[in-house]
């Protein structure tokens, strides 16, 4: 008897899904964030690429269509920031899914799968998150002074820190884009200014390198600002990695410059972690990446292996997130007034008051250059992220958030005038670092009193077509 055929298997149906990068001078980041894009597993005729480009000054539109000519440019005539770029790609698109994926990340092949196929098994999803993790893998290097000395008892005087070399700076061989070295334990503060800027170590010292590639050698050249000072002998920097000595460097009073190169062997140890994994709602209305915490003043990260169960979060980080379109139709888009930054939450906050989930999808991974175009804590950034905190807040937020908020950031503001006064008494230099926090919390609520009308008018709106109570967002609110 000859057996029946057995059915074949259903195929999943995968729905045109639109990616959009949003450039500005970024050419440095599209090559790798394009190439890994081309490797995604999803059916080539189900995606439109979009490059929205934001105005952008360093060729990237020409050298956009010379390199990569499969993908399709948006080039804008101004730049609109991350709100009006995104929306701008969201409006020349038709799909009823639309990714937001930063132009220095670089996806794995299947990341997008995972994202949709979260989407589509529940049509209350509006959005889903990917699993951002670091670009570079860490590796610490370990640097052993002997002998070291104290300064106090060494030379006299009142520095009684245990002291070992003066250490300028450290770079890859082969700078990698956005690659950057790390000060972990046994380093004190900078001392000196622009190229003649130093750290002193300790006894003992941590170096946190950037690993791209686990699979080869990386060389580092280490420039050392000097040792301790004559009549003092000269120090003796054992390098290792993991306990394996590596090199031992003689410094002098005198600056030194030497090139380690540690061995594949080694650089597989470096290990890989989590920039986000959602965000966290934090009282006083900030917010948090989950997978970052902080340990004894010091950030740390989560390993790579954490946070691997697809779960509900209370927002989503727009580095690289998928949108449901109809979510979209209904609560708008990005408030392009925000600029950049905390425009995502806002997006998530809304989503929540209309009855939207968020899910974070940890089989979609994403590895991201954090703050590659801005710069952590630049004034820009700075100005932005505070400014856009209380935008969002006095938009979503219940009353007495919103008003606790706005009268925190008062009473910071006049400290950090008082401080910039009392400091003019006694160093003008301490005095003008001073007087720039009081300046940029003074720009934050002129812009804030400047939109308060239309975040009124807007928060009207949310609430009277909200179906979440505010008590249910809030419950989403973590401790730091």
């Amino acid at each position: 008897m000859i057996a029946p055929p057995t059915p074949a298997m259903p195929q999943e149906h995968w729905p045109p899904v639109a990616v959009i990068i949003l450039n500005y001078n970024g050419w440095r980041y599209l090559p790798t964030c394009l190439s890994a894009l081309a490797a995604t597993d999803y059916p080539p005729e189900a995606l439109d690429i979009v490059v929205v480009d934001n105005a952008s000054h360093d060729d990237s539109v020409a050298q956009l269509h010379a390199e990569f000519p499969q993908i399709r440019p948006l080039p804008l005539l101004r730049n609109t920031g991350f709100s009006g770029g995104n929306n701008a790609g969201i409006h020349a698109t038709t799909a009823p899914y639309v990714v937001l994926l930063n132009n220095d990340t670089a996806v794995e092949p299947g990341w997008l799968k995972p994202l949709v196929r979260a989407a589509e098994s529940d049509p209350t999803v509006g959005a889903c998150g990917a699993k951002l993790l670091f670009f570079y893998a860490t590796l610490p290097l370990e640097l052993t002074v002997a002998p070291h000395f104290v300064p106090a008892q060494a030379l006299g005087g009142n520095d009684d820190r245990i002291l070992g070399v003066r250490f300028h700076a450290a770079t890859l061989a082969n700078e990698a884009i956005g690659a950057q070295i790390g000060y972990g334990t046994g380093w004190y503060d900078v001392e000196g200014s622009g190229a003649t800027a130093y750290r002193w170590s300790a006894d003992r010292a941590l170096l946190t390198l950037p690993v791209a590639d686990v699979t080869t050698s990386l060389s580092i050249n280490l420039h050392f600002a000097g040792g301790p000072p004559a009549p003092l002998p000269p120090a003796q920097v054992q390098l290792s990695v993991g306990g394996t000595h590596l090199h031992t460097v003689e410094v002098g009073a005198a600056p030194l410059e030497c090139t380690l190169t540690i061995p594949a062997e080694l650089t597989q140890r470096a290990q890989r972690s989590i920039q986000n994994a959602g965000q966290e709602l934090l009282p006083g209305g900030y917010c948090r990446d989950r997978g970052s915490f902080v340990v004894d003043g010091v950030e740390q990260h989560a390993p790579a292996g954490s946070y691997g169960q697809q779960e509900e979060v209370f927002g989503l980080c727009g580095a690289a997130v998928l949108l449901r379109r109809t979510m979209l139709d209904e609560i708008g888009l990005l408030d392009e007034r925000f600029f950049m930054y905390y425009e995502d939450i806002d997006l998530c906050w809304r989503a929540r008051f209309a009855g939207w989930r968020l899910l974070y999808v940890p089989q979609a991974v994403v590895r991201h250059i954090h703050s590659g175009s801005s710069g952590a804590w630049s004034p820009f950034f700075r100005f932005h992220v505070e400014r856009n905190r209380l935008l969002m807040l006095v938009k979503n937020a219940p009353r007495r958030l919103a008003v606790q908020a706005i009268s925190d950031y008062l009473h910071d503001t006049a400290r950090w005038i008082g401080r910039s006064g009392r400091a003019l008494r006694h160093d003008r230099r301490s005095a003008a670092a001073q007087w720039a926090f009081a300046h940029n919390n003074l720009r934050v609520l002129w812009a804030l009193a400047v939109a308060l009308p239309a975040l009124l008018r807007q928060r009207r709106f949310i609430r009277r077509n909200a179906r979440t109570s505010d008590a249910a967002i809030l419950g989403w609110m973590v401790k730091p």
